[in-house]
């Protein structure tokens, strides 16, 4: 490594005394040493010779930076990859690591490699907030998953990030590692699978190494169900509040991991996911996550990662779009709904942050039970499945009004004049306006919310043209709907996004809309693919007793590319506009 150069600049995005090492696949040579310190910090310039092909390049940058590192007693923040040998250097030659010592005693955030995937026992004492990039394959730890003593402990740990974990046995050890942790993040996981024993999460979930006789066969995206009868005595008791499941596309699944594993947390008061809505996550947040008051999911395609031709058909049998599995295609009219949203509502009497936007309520279900939430301050999700009349029914609907309000205007005696056909189409009118008014009236109840989001606020059209799926959204249905069509109003071009479906909420007032008086804390309130039917009177109704209101999405449409104007609902803008000038009217990216 010819020399490391440290800038000193007062103009730095990062944070004070911020201190990053990284080598260049492992090229030391090109090594390099970056430091984003603030005015308060002093230039340090370390300059080395470049080694001679007897030295240990490794050894060579290793030393260039834990000089550097003794020369910044005050550092706070650290991200290199090679801290835990430059803490065994520093080990066999200073005693200041113990917890009298004042070496890195400021070091509060720390980012290192690691190649077990353990906290390291040389963990400074004033380290708070920890992040393990671990790469258990790369590192040939599945012959070796785990290599620690699980009674060492670190006290002041707080927060621990980590790319990785394979098993349940390691979890447990990190947990039993960091007593204290209150902030836990994984960014994906990989399970490893043993010939002749139970899968990590299963009966072995609060073990530590290998089961006895075990042969490893590498990694799944898919294990074994656990067996049924599980011993969850060993396992550990975590002050975790806040839980991160991240789980990006192409990776493997955190679904099953998380199956067990949350009896771990009963104290979690936090939940982020980023995978797919599973039923099991759901019953297990409420059965072992009592006071649990956020849950956030980002829900961005379906399926995990076991090989190429694996993770595309597991993705393409749960929906994910044609060359593209990792999306979720547009719900279709009459597909089935999975409703794992209702149980959180009607168990978790803390929540105040709902936040699944492509999760989806069942009507029916929301009205069979009752919401014990009622302190929410933030919906996000759709409500699905609400009965409706189609344009036939509905035009029958108006007939059978208007004769029985002639008749009943003229005077004339009124006898049986319904059909029994009559009959159950008013019935079934009735039942859609009643159910409608009774969701409502469960919204009205939640009179802290301050965002209510009814509905995917995201226009499905940036795979328009998509060759997959070109004649319709989705290949594989029978009824394909035409993307492309010419208005009979104008004759010109335009595209259908029709991602609105009819069995969604009508914000009118004749089904309710004026209870949301009771509503005067909010100030988002989203709509945007849902079949509204509001008018004039509905939108100046918001305008004048939401008074809080700051955004609405639904009513704008100008950045949907391609979209046929609607003159009525330009009106409705304009009303909107007028009254609540400063009210924001968003609207998602169509193109």
């Amino acid at each position: 490594m010819a020399g490391v150069f440290v800038p000193n600049t007062t103009t730095s995005l990062y944070p004070e005394h911020y201190l990053g090492l990284n080598d260049d696949d492992n090229d030391f040579d090109a090594g390099s040493i970056f430091t984003y310190p603030t005015a308060t910090a002093t230039t340090t310039t370390i300059t080395t010779t470049t080694p001679s092909p007897a030295d240990d390049p490794g050894k060579t940058f290793i030393d260039a930076c834990q000089r550097l590192i003794l020369s910044n007693p005050h550092l706070q923040s650290l991200s290199c990859a090679f801290f835990p040998q430059i803490l065994q250097s520093l080990a066999s030659s200073n005693s200041q690591l113990g917890d009298s010592g004042p070496l890195l005693s400021s070091l509060k955030d720390l980012s290192i490699q690691t190649t077990d995937g353990c906290i390291p026992a040389l963990l400074p004492r004033g380290v708070t907030n920890l992040t393990l990039n671990y790469n258990s394959i790369n590192n040939n730890a599945v012959d070796n998953p785990l290599r620690l003593d699980p009674g060492l402990t670190h006290l002041g740990l707080e927060s621990l990030e980590t790319n990785n974990i394979e098993s349940g046995p390691r979890l447990c050890a990190l947990l039993t590692q960091a007593p204290s942790l209150k902030t836990l993040s994984v960014y994906s996981s990989a399970c490893v699978f043993y010939q002749g024993s139970d899968f990590g999460f299963g009966p072995d979930f609060g073990g530590f190494g290998h089961p006895a006789g075990a042969t490893v066969l590498g990694i799944a995206a898919h294990p074994p169900l656990p067996a049924p009868t599980i011993d969850r005595s060993s396992w550990p008791v975590s002050c975790v509040t806040v839980l991160k499941c991240k789980q990006p596309p192409y990776s493997y699944s955190m679904a099953f991991i998380l199956d067990g594993m949350l009896s771990c947390f009963p104290l979690l008061v936090e939940f982020h996911g980023y995978h797919d809505w599973f039923p099991t996550i759901a019953a297990q947040l409420c059965q072992e996550c009592p006071v649990l008051e956020v849950i956030r999911i980002r829900q961005k395609g379906r399926g995990c990662c076991s090989s190429k031709t694996g993770a595309t058909s597991f993705a393409m049998s749960n929906g994910g779009l044609p060359g593209n599995p990792w999306k979720l295609p547009p719900r279709r009219l009459g597909d089935p709904v999975d409703d794992h949203v209702s149980r959180v509502l009607s168990t978790l009497s803390r929540l105040r942050v709902l936040d699944i936007p492509f999760g989806n309520i069942k009507a029916e279900t929301m009205l069979e039970k009752t919401w014990v939430c009622l302190g929410l301050e933030m919906f996000r999700c759709q409500i699905v499945a609400v009965p409706f009349l189609n344009e036939e029914q509905g035009k029958r609907v108006h007939e059978i009004h208007e004769r029985e309000a002639a008749i009943k205007n003229s005077g004339q005696q009124q006898h049986q004049f319904r059909s029994d056909e009559e009959e159950e189409l008013m019935e079934l009118s009735e039942r859609c306006v009643s159910t409608r008014r009774s969701i409502l009236t469960q919204f009205s109840e939640l009179t802290s919310l301050k965002y209510l989001s009814l509905s995917q606020d995201l226009k499905i059209g940036k795979e328009i043209f998509d060759n997959h799926y070109s004649s319709g959204f989705y290949s594989g249905s029978s009824a394909a709907t035409k993307l492309i069509y010419k208005s009979s109003r104008d004759g010109r071009t335009y595209i259908r996004y029709d991602d609105v479906l009819p069995d969604t909420l009508h914000l009118r007032l004749d089904s309710g809309l004026d209870q949301f008086a009771s509503l005067t804390q909010l100030k988002y309130l989203g709509f945007e693919s849902m079949d509204h039917r509001m008018g004039v009177e509905e939108v100046e109704w918001i305008a004048e007793n939401l008074t809080r209101l700051k955004e609405v999405r639904g009513l704008a449409m100008d950045a949907y590319l391609g979209m046929e104007p609607d003159p009525e609902n330009d009106k409705l803008v304009e009303v909107m506009r007028r009254l609540r000038p400063k009210v924001v009217l968003g609207q998602s990216f169509g193109g």
